[in-house]
């Protein structure tokens, strides 16, 4: 699961470069989509990226007290985030 988490994270960010969303999926019925898509039973999926043309404005926002998601009245969604150095610690926490 790390090799296909890392496979997937670097196919996220050149999707996003190419001006392409993302999104991990990891709920769905393994039995079925391998019918669907074909795919032996000696295969196991780790995860699914979607990828697709985003329909919305995202933006990121300093966390304050909550990490409630929020979309203006332009449509933009507003996503809360702590900041780097609220989470990176270098050689001591």
């Amino acid at each position: 699961m790390c090799d296909a988490g890392m496979a997937v994270e670097n196919m996220a960010l050149v999707a996003w470069e190419c001006g392409l969303g993302s999104c991990v999926v990891r709920s769905y019925k393994e039995d079925e989509l391998k019918e669907l898509l074909n795919i032996p039973d000696k295969y196991e999926i780790g995860l699914m990226l979607a990828l697709g043309h985003p329909d919305e404005t995202i933006v990121t926002e300093d966390l304050s007290d909550s990490y409630k998601l929020w979309v203006d009245s332009d449509g933009i969604r507003h996503v809360p985030k702590k900041k780097l150095e609220d989470i990176l610690h270098r050689n001591q926490f």
